[in-house]
């Protein structure tokens, strides 16, 4: 197109549907009743139907606008995602790194007017040396085409208008429920508008309940605003506070952004996409290639979306940080040096001097599937900050470390309130610790593993992982599966209880172990496991379904429910104190025991069960006291009295199976009185 022609533009309004030029090649929708400015080289058409078409302007009075400037962009429709409307960005050269000022200033030129700004599809590569700025009720559609940076002068390829802006001072105060009032000169707000508040620099303004973004909810006076919060604050707030108008409504689409580096380090700022202090973002189906940093990172955010991305980069796909509300990321493929996705309330070592941390709330990543020379999906928890309905869900693919890492940060532990895995098939561990052999413990009140198939990296490791200062309330390992004989070679443990695990609870699924598996085993001396459950599980193969070490001090209700253990060597193998309860089980081919007590530290393993069935199991094999103590509390338990280990404690009862049978011609049930078993139906004949 010529950079100048005449531009004089007519006001055409439709009075029927129908599809036609407003500009010369630019054929558009027009609805009834919908008016657009038209070139004076088109208009011929629509003062000649007059039925069809209202023209003002022109030679008809006044030019609408005489001197419209057409080499940037030019006005197209309405209805799009970003604004009002669309900017066909003309006069890009691509293809030629010479051309990069022209085309950035073209580009940049068309995001400050807002709305919708559409690169025309099928130019292919066009340079950029600066990187753009999008503001609010924008959208950057890329038109199939590649953004390529022209050199490592500068650190991003798109950043929010907010990150570029100044934060000004404010005030926070809090007395009561969840509103806070923020104080700032000349706001100009009104309700229904929102703003983001942050303490700076890190690890000032708490609690972190007052950081985030958040909506006006009344308008004290011009220089007072109430927000609403999304929780009730634990304290007053303190610190430092800063305010930024977010930017809202945004959207990138369509397209790929090359970092155009070769460099084998990633920088910690150079990211392709920012999106900080700004609401209801997106970022769909774009790609990004030779990323230093993240492809996309986020922080201080409510409201985001990231659709389909693919990724080669040095480091993560996506990364959010807190504070963070309402993150939706679904779909990524790809290479990474590091997460494909990872969530983390605050940065770990301080690099990130504009990001204070704060809570993350209702994130979601699903539908992963890419390369990663660390973990497929990683968690990062600080103290002061709450992380709560975190999800990742369907994530394939191969890993050089552990599929998902959830890690508390080594200096303050942190928190999460509740964590779902869901849909994980990828070989490598889900390890929960604290990060870096710290010592302060992670901990999180619920951990929901579900629908997965759960995956070692060898026979010898473990499908997940509790470091020695993770602290779990509640796990729940719900419908998954194991696709490999893990302890085939050595020993390979299911689930390692190194923490504590309050309560555990297998639901559901299928697990096969090799001869020299374990399905669930404590280790070390932390763990506090209060309840163990497993309900309709099926387990084949193995040396041990739970193994419980002599070390471990806790004594844990262990409760079998309507599962199927088969070719195992031993159900339960206790070294320490336990209470066992099963019902409606079904073991077959046990060749160790049901219940196997081999420790003298097993000074009372407490037995009850009913229901169960044995198709092909002796009733030596049910219950093996080899050393420790033993009571069985149930009439179905089948044992015998006089075997080294089993209590004459009161209350004790069960099927008597042994020789010894006093004046009795035949085995019969039997209950303890504290000295001796004695025969529960008449006459009373002792054991």
């Amino acid at each position: 197109m010529a950079a100048q022609m005449r531009n004089i533009m007519y006001l055409v309004t439709a009075k029927v549907a129908a599809w036609e030029e407003d500009f010369p090649g630019s054929r558009v929708e027009w609805k009834i009743g919908q008016s657009r400015e038209v070139h004076d080289s088109l208009v011929s058409k629509f003062r000649n139907n007059p039925a069809s078409w209202t023209v003002s302007g022109g030679s008809d009075s006044s030019p609408m606008q005489a001197t419209k400037t057409l080499t940037g962009w030019i006005e197209i429709f309405g209805g799009e995602e970003g604004g009002a409307n669309l900017s066909l960005v003309f006069g890009l050269v691509p293809g030629d790194e010479a051309a990069a000022t022209s085309n950035t200033s073209k580009i940049q030129a068309a995001l400050d007017r807002h709305g919708c700004v559409q690169i025309p599809t099928g130019l292919g590569v066009i340079y950029h040396n600066a990187r753009f700025i999008i503001g609010s009720n924008t959208t950057l559609d890329l038109g199939g085409n590649t953004l390529k940076r022209t050199a490592t002068t500068f650190q991003n390829s798109i950043v929010t208008e907010s990150y570029t802006s100044t934060p000004v001072s404010v005030t926070v105060s809090w007395s009561s429920g969840v509103t806070a009032t923020i104080g700032l000169a000349a706001h100009g707000k009104s309700v229904g508008d929102y703003i983001c508040i942050y303490g700076t620099p890190a690890g000032t303004g708490t609690p972190s309940t007052f950081q985030g973004v958040f909506r006006v909810a009344s308008v004290v006076d011009s220089g007072n605003i109430t927000v609403t919060l999304p929780r009730k604050p634990t304290a007053s707030p303190s610190g430092t506070w800063f305010a930024v108008f977010p930017t809202e409504n945004i959207a990138i689409k369509n397209g790929y952004i090359d970092f155009n580096t070769g460099s084998s380090a990633s920088d910690m700022g150079t990211m392709g996409v920012i999106m900080a202090f700004c609401r209801g973002w997106k970022v769909e189906d774009v790609s990004f290639r030779s990323v230093l940093k993240y492809c996309v990172f986020t922080y201080n955010t409510l409201g985001g979306r990231v659709l389909r991305l693919h990724g080669e980069t040095l480091s993560d796909g996506v990364h959010v940080f807190g504070p963070a509300r309402n993150v939706v990321v679904d779909g990524i493929t790809g290479h990474f040096g590091d997460d494909l996705v990872a969530v983390s309330s605050r940065d770990l070592t301080g690099n990130w001097v504009d990001v204070s941390g704060g809570d993350i709330i209702g994130v979601r990543a699903s539908n992963l599937s890419g390369t990663s020379a660390t973990a497929l999906a990683q968690i990062f928890s600080h103290i002061g900050y709450v992380m709560d309905d975190v999800e990742y869900s369907n994530i394939t693919g191969y890993c050089a470390n552990a599929t998902v890492n959830v890690f508390g940060d080594p200096t303050d532990g942190g928190s999460i309130n509740k964590l779902v895995l869901s849909g994980i098939s990828a070989p490598g561990a889900i390890n929960i610790s604290s990060y870096g052999g710290g010592t302060v413990p992670l901990t999180i009140q619920s951990l929901i593993i579900r629908d997965s198939c759960l995956q070692s990296k060898t026979d010898v490791s473990s499908y997940v992982t509790f470091g020695a200062y993770a602290t779990v309330k509640k796990l729940t390992v719900e419908n998954c599966i194991s696709n490999d004989a893990l302890g085939t070679s050595g020993v390979g443990i299911g689930l390692i209880l190194n923490g504590t695990v309050e309560e555990l609870a297998i639901v559901g699924g299928r697990y096969a172990l090799g001869s020299n598996g374990r399905l669930v085993m404590w280790a070390g001396t932390t763990a506090g496991t209060k309840k163990i459950s497993m309900d309709n599980v099926s387990v084949e193969g193995g040396n041990c379904i739970i193994n419980k070490g002599s070390t471990v001090t806790d004594t844990p209700q262990i409760v079998l429910n309507n599962s199927r253990f088969k070719s195992t060597y031993d159900v339960l193998a206790l070294s320490s104190n336990a209470d066992v309860v099963r019902h409606g089980c079904t073991f077959e081919s046990i060749t160790g025991a049901v219940v196997h007590v081999y420790n003298a530290a097993a000074t009372a393993v407490n037995d009850w069960e009913s229901g169960c069935q044995y198709p092909s199991t002796a009733d030596a094999k049910r219950v093996v006291c080899a050393a420790g103590t033993y009571n069985p509390k149930s009439l179905d338990i089948r044992v015998d009295v006089g075997a080294t280990g089993v209590a004459k404690t009161a209350g004790n009862l069960c099927f008597n199976i042994g020789a010894a049978r006093g004046t009795l011609t035949q085995n019969r049930h039997v209950t303890c009185n504290g000295t001796n078993y004695v025969q529960v139906d008449t006459p009373a004949n002792v054991f």
